[in-house]
């Protein structure tokens, strides 16, 4: 089980332009948050993308950086590839590099403790991630899901469980010189699908609901 000590608490694996590291790219980054009343050093730590190999990446050792999070307090780690674990790649805004990138399909994401095996806090198989699009855990760990805003090094904003699925029609677009019945459907249980008749996009508030 999850340790309660440090959490994920927000990372993005399509990051396009919500948060640039110090060499100016875009790359995926992590959110580490400490919820207790106590001080954590995560030096000679661990970050994987594979649960079977928990020691993938290590932040460096007390001796090249004193790495602590205190109460409260957030840490950003980007998950670009541009680092190792023999020689820690960190940029011009003191930011630390993985060895590693996330996909954004779907892979495990786990903070390791520095015995190799104690898993501090994970996620087994992520679901598929959107752009620019963050996910991760309410502070205290009570849900997990998507952000409506993405916060990097603050606190998390608003979740939502997940994505509608896409609407699929039981007749191909085209033109047809008769009238035809056609039925819209979606995998995604207990939702209301709209459709408008005048070009424009349905909403919330615009267009009639299908039945």
């Amino acid at each position: 089980e999850n340790n309660p000590s440090l959490i994920i608490s927000e990372f993005m694996a399509d990051n396009n332009q919500t948060l640039a590291d110090g060499d100016g790219d875009y790359s995926d980054w992590i959110e580490l948050f400490n919820p207790t009343n106590e001080a954590i050093h995560i030096n000679s730590w661990y970050l994987t993308n594979n649960l079977s190999q928990p020691a993938k990446w290590r932040f460096p050792s007390a001796d090249i950086l004193s790495l602590t999070i205190a109460p409260g307090e957030f840490f950003i780690v980007f998950a670009s590839g541009k680092g190792t674990s023999d020689i820690p790649y960190i940029d011009k805004k003191s930011y630390i590099h993985t060895s590693f990138k996330l996909a954004s399909d779907s892979e495990d994401l786990a903070l390791v403790m520095d015995d190799e095996q104690t898993i501090v806090h994970y996620y087994k198989a992520f679901p598929q991630q959107k752009q620019d699009i963050s996910y991760g855990t309410s502070e205290r760990e009570v849900e997990i899901g998507y952000f409506t805003s993405p916060t990097p090094g603050k606190s998390n904003s608003q979740m939502f469980a997940g994505f509608v699925k896409d609407t699929r029609f039981s007749v191909d677009r085209g033109f047809y010189n008769e009238p035809f019945d056609t039925e819209i459907t979606t995998d995604s249980e207990g939702a209301t699908i709209r459709y408008t008749l005048d070009g424009t996009d349905p909403s919330e508030t615009n267009g009639e609901i299908y039945t």
